[in-house]
């Protein structure tokens, strides 16, 4: 298979600017009519959101942790198959990935499974000479690293930037490949979970004229495709290990919530059902008054259900719709903020309390504080949408809200947190057809999940007819 040209943007830590670089080069590439295929590494599914706006196409997620080494390879080729070239952006600094000990999870991880060179970001707002010193610390930090640009953000104006590039040139053979000023109208507004994703945002295509003027001006562009065209990615597993088996020919409708309220989707997920015989109907449960006809199946992702309770309590029509279905059997699995969607009610952090559906006998109340973060491995504790009980499965759950499950409840999963080393927690909600939980699950570690769950799908609609 013929090699994807790529390059992974990387930042020396969190909040150093990869996220405005990339989009940068994206829209920039895009603009001189170049098809840019976006990833991202790591659990985040707001990022990837922007990245589709600005490429036009949907970005995927690449992880170590979460998923097996083969399947980021062919998840990458799959994806990148007749672009000119990849974008990957990293997640938080270099190095930083499930732990302190090793790189798993790590956009170095990442950089070395796709062979991948790699271009840092560095805040240097508050830095000159010591900028080349951070420089020479990361390409130094582990062995076989391809470290091949560093982009400097926060300059402060032509010295700044003229006493960067020759610190850099002084202590090191790596190229500066572009200076961002501190000064710059690019804005991009966050809230409790990160960025305000791209669906809210209403004059985006200006942001993105912005972030390509910004690129093409402050970033030497054809030194990093002639970096991204030098390097070579290793071919996908053959045959394939998640994409395995041929697409069914006869496809059943499932109902993906898809609006301003519910976006945070892994992109293999949707990909792995459309494989195993989905075809995937997307509607609104703030706007749309009931779900697709035909529907035999429903997936609700995270998003911010909180920011929108008020037009979710006064979407009643769809509520009922779906607690009917929920009734009738429909399998379905709800996620993060579907999960909360599917609850009782929503109490945002101002104690108003809103209705949601009320197939999970719980309220999700908002929090002022953050409730969970981190991977997770779950395993079902009961047969369900997703498999027999004892499936092992794994995610990432970033939450600020809690819900308390009556004792009684079935719960769905025993999770253990990595990041706390706590295992056997007993969490989500499993009864009759439905799976939910605050955990989002990636397929691609165990891909059978999507065929079990269009299976399901096929035995409702039989025992429907």
């Amino acid at each position: 298979m013929k090699s994807v040209p790529a390059l992974m943007i990387a930042g020396t830590g969190s909040d150093s600017g990869k996220t405005t670089v990339t989009l940068g080069i994206i829209c920039a590439l895009r603009e001189r009519g170049l098809k840019v295929q976006p990833f991202k590494v790591g659990p985040d599914y707001i990022d990837p959101g922007h990245h589709a706006a600005a490429a036009g196409c949907p970005s995927h997620n690449l992880d170590g942790w979460m998923i097996p080494r083969e399947g980021n390879l062919e998840i990458f080729h799959r994806a990148a198959r007749g672009a000119d070239v990849a974008v990957i952006e990293g997640v938080m600094g270099l190095f930083d990935g499930l732990d302190g000990t090793d790189e798993s999870g790590s956009s170095a991880e990442m950089a070395g499974i796709l062979k991948v060179p790699v271009i840092l970001v560095v805040d240097a707002s508050a830095m000159a000479r010591s900028a080349a010193a951070v420089v020479r610390g990361f390409s130094s930090f582990e062995p076989g690293l391809k470290l091949d640009g560093v982009v400097f953000n926060g300059v402060g104006g032509p010295s700044h930037e003229e006493m960067l590039r020759a610190a850099l040139a002084s202590r090191s053979g790596i190229p500066c490949v572009g200076c961002l000023p501190e000064n710059t109208d690019i804005h991009m507004d966050d809230r409790h979970l990160g960025l305000v994703t791209a669906a809210e945002i209403s004059l985006i295509s200006s942001l993105h004229r912005e972030l390509a003027r910004a690129a093409e001006l402050h970033l030497d562009l054809d030194m990093l495709l002639d970096i991204a065209y030098r390097a070579g990615t290793p071919a996908p597993p053959h045959p394939p290990v998640i994409f395995a088996g041929e697409e069914p020919e006869c496809k059943l409708p499932l109902a993906v919530a898809v609006d301003k309220a519910f976006s945070f989707y892994y992109q293999a997920n949707l990909d792995l059902l459309e494989h195993a015989g989905a075809e995937l109907i997307p509607f609104s449960p703030l706007d749309d008054s009931s779900l697709p006809a035909g529907a035999r199946g429903l997936y609700i992702g995270g998003g911010y259900p909180e920011v929108f309770a008020s037009r979710l309590a006064e979407n009643r029509a769809m509520r009922e719709c779906i607690a009917g279905e929920i009734a009738k059997g429909m399998p379905i699995f709800a996620e993060c903020g579907g999960f909360m969607y599917l609850c009782r009610s929503i109490v945002v952090e101002d104690g108003r309390e809103y209705p949601m559906v009320g197939a999970i006998p719980a309220r999700a109340v908002m929090s002022g504080s953050l409730q969970a973060l981190g991977y997770v491995q779950v395993t079902t504790l009961k047969e369900s949408p997703l498999g027999p009980a004892g499936s092992v499965l794994r995610g990432h759950e970033y939450r600020w809200s809690r819900a308390k499950l009556p004792d009684e409840a079935s719960r769905a999963y025993a999770v253990e947190n990595m990041l706390r080393k706590s295992a056997g927690l007993k969490d989500g909600f499993a009864a009759g057809n439905i799976i939910a939980g605050y955990q989002h699950l990636h397929f691609a570690y165990q891909p059978r999940v999507a065929l079990h769950f269009l299976e399901s799908m096929r035995k409702k609609r039989e025992e429907k007819w």
